[in-house]
């Protein structure tokens, strides 16, 4: 096996503004030009690709979002042609994402064409949720019934009408790590916070805005906490 340096783990807080402050406007640059040189001289079948390369210098949902591209140029060039280039901490993904099924890339590009929440466009396309199987899988492995809870109603904050504690702060973390773009994001759309889960919890209007600094912080503490485990 080749040796490979470990990197450091690049600041999340960092990351995004890479991605909002650089990448937005180079993605925006190539795509104008791309559109203006197609639309002055571009031929039919004038050019093909013949090996396609992925940057990916953002968190695991990136890829996750790109899966249909990625699939889409694995079948123009085949595998051997399609080169990432990638910070070694966020590699995990690419070396799973063959176990992700091609129906579930349906998933999410009917979730961002038709602006849908993924737990919608799953039973539309799959006939059910990630909430059903997580569940399924919490209770094949024996976990606590609290977790198994958490799996299956974070999007609701609620069992069975009934408020949870926990189930009640996953649902709202859910939404804090959407609404950032922390770790693996798969939401396209951001879910609206349950207004009695919100008032259970007792919390303020501007919980989010006066939190997202400690949000931002605890999250960062927590993902070299794992990057060193």
């Amino acid at each position: 096996m080749p040796n490979v340096r470990k990197s450091k783990p690049m600041n999340p807080a960092k990351m995004r503004n890479v991605d909002i402050w650089i990448g937005k406007p180079i993605c925006a640059f190539l795509t104008l030009l791309y559109s203006i040189v197609k639309l002055f001289f571009d031929k039919p079948n004038k050019y093909i690709p013949r090996k396609i390369l992925f940057i990916k210098l953002t968190e695991q949902g990136a890829t996750v979002l790109g899966y249909a591209s990625i699939i889409r140029a694995i079948e123009m060039v085949g595998a051997e042609n399609v080169y990432f280039l990638v910070f070694n901490e966020n590699r995990e993904i690419l070396e799973i994402i063959n176990v992700i099924p091609k129906e579930y890339s349906k998933v999410i590009q009917y979730s961002m064409e038709n602006k849908k929440y993924i737990l919608d466009s799953e039973m539309r396309i799959l006939g059910l949720t990630h909430t059903v199987v997580g569940e399924l899988l919490a209770e094949k492995w024996n976990l606590p019934k609290q977790i198994k809870n958490a799996i299956r109603y974070h999007n609701t904050g609620f069992v069975n009408g009934s408020f949870n504690h926990l189930v009640s702060s996953v649902h709202i973390a859910n939404i804090a790590a959407n609404a950032f773009c922390l770790g693996n994001k798969w939401e396209y759309i951001i879910p609206t916070p349950n207004i009695n889960v919100w008032n259970y919890l007792n919390l303020d209007k501007n919980f989010f805005k006066d939190n997202i600094k400690k949000i931002l912080n605890d999250f960062e503490e927590s993902v070299i906490l794992l990057l060193k485990n």
